[in-house]
């Protein structure tokens, strides 16, 4: 079955986890924690890390157990300069629009937040759909529920789905719906991940869309004017 959409997680994958933007929105949600309850930084940070070890999202746990306003949390977190983290990419620019299927943003993020980002790293014009923290009535990944949501919304066959994600719990639920997944992860440890393909960074996902048929040699030819730029077209010849 051809791909219908390749769904891309956005913070952590589609720019390095290096970048520091997670880390500084991370710090932010344990500062708000910190003056909510009343409690050391330190205790602010375990607690935020134990929520978002166990249920993926740690706002969504603070929110629900303990009663946080929603929108204020989500606005303090994600007060950051989003371009003092994040540069236009080229490369990333060019991959995008060689991949011939349609492409959407699925993530936890808040609507503004994602396209603050999108804009920074200058691709926005290349996804269709963005499914946002908003979308999914604030459950977010990996509830199950929101997966469903997102291939109804679609109206895509199940098998035509393809999702890109840095967070290995956020594949299964995928996985389960019958979706192809790529986990883009730094860890040599794939066992506990329900994952189809696992590359290391952007740039070898490449190879995967050819083996997936939407980046092949026919296509690659079609767009030689933009793949002519790319560092990663040259790393992927032989396999065409």
């Amino acid at each position: 079955m051809s791909v219908a959409y390749v769904l891309f997680d956005l913070d952590d994958t589609l720019y390095p986890a290096g970048a520091g933007l997670m880390q500084a929105i991370s710090a932010r949600i344990t500062r708000y924690v910190a003056s909510y309850f009343g409690i050391s930084l330190q205790n602010a940070d375990t607690l935020r890390r134990v929520y978002h070890r166990r249920f993926g999202s740690a706002v969504h746990r603070l929110v629900t157990h303990h009663r946080i306003d929603r929108e204020e949390l989500l606005t303090f977190a994600h007060d950051v300069d989003v371009e003092s983290y994040l540069h236009p990419d080229a490369e990333l620019d060019c991959l995008l629009g060689c991949i011939q299927s349609r492409k959407a943003i699925f993530t936890n993020a808040p609507r503004v937040y994602v396209q603050r980002v999108l804009r920074a790293l200058g691709i926005a014009s290349h996804f269709a759909h963005v499914f946002d923290y908003e979308f999914g009535d604030f459950l977010g990944k990996p509830d199950p529920a929101v997966y469903r949501m997102v291939q109804g919304a679609l109206k895509a066959p199940r098998g035509s789905l393809v999702m890109v994600d840095d967070a290995a719990r956020n594949l299964a639920p995928a996985h389960a719906l019958g979706w192809k997944t790529i986990w883009v992860t730094q860890s040599q440890n794939d066992a506990e991940a329900q994952k189809d393909y696992v590359v290391h960074d952007l740039s070898q996902i490449a190879e995967v869309f050819q083996q997936l048929g939407v980046m092949d040699a026919t296509h690659r030819g079609m767009a030689e004017h933009r793949l002519a730029g790319c560092a990663w077209a040259r790393k992927t010849e032989k396999v065409s």
